[in-house]
């Protein structure tokens, strides 16, 4: 479902009800579908319904079935249906609301939009079909089309609640923002980042959303400060029509104890259906995870395609493949997979649990001596271990993860938002490298090294706190302590967002 809906199923409800009474008075069989859709069992409904619907060509028997496989989630039939009827009455007005609203549902839009066109042309002061067309233009990025029939809607009733709240949820998502974000994060291996990230966008139309991010970082790595600064300008494209998003950016990195380097980014999302989606991405970035990257401008490419489950208050899930090369041509191999079930609410808390999977792997391991062999070799002894780190960046091998994971959400008043995570690994193992001294046919001393399976046991517990001042001011603020192979971190960041509203609603 594409957004907040703005139109109250109470009135598909009522039309339904209405074609009912039309028919029950000669029908057993929608007698029995009325009392059926009556308890909410609408796919029995759907099924005492069919026969009798397949085979006539009565409008208000067509229309009530139509509704009730709707509701049935037979979208298709409904959508036969609706034809159906319309080839006999094409200048029924409510019919084709209906069937409009019923394509928006099941989020044809293209075809709904066709179909509310023809409903406002017989009636310019329809709310209902004013109100849905507003609402795939916004979700077409024709931000002037969806602002005209809300406004339409609001210069004849200027007290409507729905065309109140569907101009405020336009504004809110195309008006300029200003977000400043403090964060700070520390690790054990050890190193310390300070920094602040600032960003701004609008969003113009579906050709043009543009945002710019400025994220400067200072690193204590290694005994010494080292400052890093990151810039970039992107744009999102929007193909309503298509069901595509592009992103796309250009910016640069430096490193001011290193050097310097170009970044970007190129994001598609195609809808493929529904609910689901396809993204395929491409993004160059600074790599500063390890503390010998915080002193270089060492840059990572990713390449990754993914599929998207992401249902509003249902399942959703994500099953992700990502290629990660860097300079010295080494790749990264990742695949992931993780799934939440349904929101399970009571009071003011809403629950959701959910399994991940995620194996990675490389082929040669960047774990390096810490010492020079000619160090190592001045003070060896029989049974020295040898220091290593990884450098100049992580490198797993075969290390594969499965981990519960359980999400709490807490709405204690409508400007307060509290949500907190947490992803347990349940069985998690990888390769641990080790080094040793070895000799080559020429028996020359050199540094070797191995491997060996270890069971390690990660996990992620995060909480995030959203207070909306007002309509246009919001303030955040974010926890996660990480224990995961490599090393343990904690993360904290505040953020302040203002958006430049225009309208403030109700």
């Amino acid at each position: 479902m594409p957004g907040t809906r703005t139109i109250s199923i109470l009135l598909s409800c009522l039309t339904a009800i209405l074609a009912s009474t039309e028919v029950q008075a000669g029908s057993e069989a929608s007698v029995r579908a009325h009392q059926l859709v009556a308890q909410h069992k609408f796919r029995q409904a759907e099924v005492v319904l069919r026969a009798e619907a397949s085979g006539s060509s009565d409008v208000p028997v067509l229309w009530y079935y139509a509704q009730v496989a709707h509701w049935a989630h037979r979208d298709r039939r409904a959508a036969a249906a609706f034809v159906q009827a319309l080839e006999r009455e094409p200048y029924n007005n409510k019919l084709r609301l209906d069937y409009a609203r019923m394509l928006y549902e099941a989020e044809r839009l293209n075809t709904a939009k066709k179909q509310l066109d023809k409903v406002i042309e017989k009636d310019t002061n329809d709310v209902e079909a004013r109100l849905i067309r507003s609402n795939i233009a916004r979700w077409y990025g024709r931000n002037r089309a969806a602002r005209q029939d809300v406004h339409a809607v609001l210069a004849r009733y200027p007290d409507n609640a729905t065309a109140q709240d569907l101009h405020l949820a336009i504004d809110e998502s195309t008006a300029p923002y200003l977000r400043y974000t403090i964060h700070y994060q520390n690790d054990d291996q050890p190193m310390q980042v300070i920094g602040s990230t600032a960003e701004a966008g609008v969003s113009y139309s579906w050709l043009l959303n543009p945002k710019v991010q400025a994220t400067d970082r200072e690193f204590y790595a290694g005994g010494k400060w080292n400052v890093t600064l990151a810039v970039s300008l992107g744009n999102k494209f929007v193909f309503g029509k298509t069901g595509t998003d592009v992103y796309l950016s250009a910016g640069a990195f430096k490193n001011f104890s290193a050097g310097a380097g170009w970044t970007g980014e190129l994001t598609v999302k195609q809808k493929l259906y529904k609910y689901v989606a396809l993204q395929l991405q491409a993004v160059r970035s600074p790599y500063l995870n390890t503390v010998s990257s915080a002193s270089a401008a060492l840059m990572q490419n990713t390449l990754s395609a993914g599929v998207i489950l992401d249902k509003s208050n249902s399942w959703s899930a994500q099953a992700i493949y990502s290629y990660q090369f860097f300079q010295d041509h080494n790749a990264i191999q990742t695949a992931s997979v993780w799934a939440l079930s349904q929101p399970v609410r009571a009071s003011v808390f809403s629950f959701r649990f959910g399994y991940g999977f995620r194996y990675a792997t490389t082929a040669h391991s960047t774990y390096r001596s810490v010492r020079s062999l000619s160090e190592i070799l001045a003070t060896y002894t029989s049974g020295t271990q040898i220091a290593g780190v990884y450098d100049p960046y992580f490198s797993p091998v075969r290390q594969q993860i499965h981990s519960l994971i359980v999400s709490i959400a807490l709405k204690p008043a409508s400007f307060v938002t509290i949500d907190l995570k947490g992803d347990v690994g349940v069985y998690a193992q990888g390769q641990n490298p080790y080094l040793y001294l070895d000799k080559d046919a020429t028996n020359t001393v050199f540094i070797n090294a191995g491997s060996y399976r270890e069971t390690f046991h990660p996990y992620r517990l995060s909480a995030t706190f959203d207070f909306k001042l007002s309509r246009r001011i919001s303030l955040g603020a974010d926890y996660a302590y990480t224990s995961a192979f490599f090393y343990a971190s904690h993360y904290t960041s505040v953020h302040l967002l203002v958006t430049f509203l225009k309208y403030a609603g109700r």
